[in-house]
């Protein structure tokens, strides 16, 4: 314990020892190994954990896992730690090897090696090799999918990607690209559609794939087992 006021370096019979707090208020180091340089009610319970300041930011379940700064931000979860986040409000782990640098109320949880930039209220919940880059409500919900910002976009597809626009959604065709816009979409089990842009545009495919639609508005693609192609 390095100076402040009221904070706590534990060590117990079931976990901590060699812990360190330097400053701050009311910052409690229970991990084995942890670490906390100052900030105000930060909490770090994991072993090798360390939060930097900032107040109200926490670390528990498995080890090794890293918080800069910022607000009421977690890092939880009980297999394979090595989380990062950087800072911001509200941002939340639940995963491993994952990292969130900033923002507000992003969320990475049952995921590996995913990775929020910054943005609000984005979510990964799913697959491993995940990246949001910013924005606001973007969801990704598959295997190295992507989305680089915009509003209420959504990945579920793997290896697909969205680069922005609002509203635009890739769902259980592998490797469908969107560049932005509006409302457009692309499903089915065919795979490598690409969507350039425009407005409420569609693409189907079920037995086959790459189908293009560059741009424009309410233009269709299909390919069923009952025609279309």
């Amino acid at each position: 314990l390095v100076g402040g006021t009221n904070n706590k370096s534990c060590n117990t019979t079931t976990g901590g020892g060699h812990t360190i707090v330097v400053g701050g208020c009311d910052n409690h180091a229970i991990g084995s190994y942890s670490s906390i340089v100052g900030g105000i009610s930060n909490k770090a319970s994991a072993a090798c954990s360390f939060i930097g300041g900032g107040c109200l930011n926490s670390i528990s379940g498995y080890y090794s896992s890293f918080i800069g700064g910022g607000y009421c931000n977690s890092i939880s979860g009980n297999y394979g730690g090595h989380n990062i986040i950087g800072g911001g409000v509200q941002n939340t782990i639940s995963s491993y090897w994952s990292a969130i640098l900033g923002g507000y109320a992003n969320t990475i949880s049952t995921n590996s090696y995913g990775t929020i930039v910054g943005g609000r209220t984005n979510t990964i919940s799913s697959g491993y090799d995940t990246f949001i880059g910013a924005g606001y409500k973007n969801k990704v919900t598959a295997c190295q999918a992507s989305i680089v910002g915009g509003f209420n976009n959504t990945a579920s597809a793997a290896c697909s990607f969205i680069g922005g626009g609002c509203n635009n959604s890739i769902s259980t065709h592998i490797g469908g690209f969107i560049g932005g816009g509006r409302n457009n979409t692309i499903e089915g089990s065919g795979q490598d559609g690409f969507l350039g842009g425009g407005n409420n545009n569609y693409i189907l495919s079920s037995t086959n794939g790459g189908h293009v639609l560059v741009g424009g508005t309410n233009n269709k693609s299909c390919n069923t087992t009952t025609g279309g192609g």
